[in-house]
């Protein structure tokens, strides 16, 4: 991330570093971004070309806000690994996630580890995950999900996806064949 002037705060730095397509990963914790600050965001991935890893930890993006970053994703080429760690994503948010995901070419990694998802969530994300060719790694753990639930969804999507991945749905992990 380049260094910003010491009177910006740490979202409009990473606002600008992602304007100005120079960075590779971009680390916005904490930073209470709402939808109107997903908006933003959402606005500048959508024509990065150069950021692989984008961090936005425990910042209490909900659905409206994950709306806009789903779009972004749909066409973002460049991000490989996406951490919602923390964010209040629900099943509604899920299922904008899982469009994005749908038609996203370059992203292997995702973190929705304490993102109140419910089995509904993943539901919806599974089906996505079906269209998806890149995803290898999906953290779902802390979240209100079944595991009973939500382990059938994520075998559906590896009947039609066989390829290495690693899923983890509960406290631990699970490589599902």
């Amino acid at each position: 991330m380049s260094v910003c002037g010491s009177d910006e705060d740490q979202f409009s730095c990473g606002l600008k570093t992602l304007e100005e397509n120079t960075a590779k990963t971009l680390d916005l914790v904490y930073c209470r971004i709402d939808a109107a600050g997903a908006k933003r965001l959402a606005e500048a991935l959508a024509k990065n070309t150069a950021l692989t890893r984008l961090d936005l930890i425990n910042n209490d993006i909900d659905a409206a806000g994950i709306q806009w970053l789903a779009v972004a994703l749909a066409k973002n080429t460049t991000l490989k690994t996406f951490n919602l760690l923390g964010d209040r994503i629900d099943a509604a948010g899920a299922k904008w996630l899982a469009e994005g995901l749908a038609k996203n070419t370059s992203l292997t990694t995702l973190h929705l580890r304490s993102s109140t998802i419910d089995a509904a969530g993943v539901k919806w994300l599974a089906e996505a995950l079906a269209k998806n060719t890149t995803l290898t790694t999906l953290d779902l753990t802390h979240n209100n999900i079944e595991v009973p639930a939500g382990s059938g969804w994520l075998r559906h999507w590896s009947k039609i996806r066989p390829s290495p991945r690693s899923i983890s749905l509960a406290t631990g992990s699970a490589l599902l064949p």
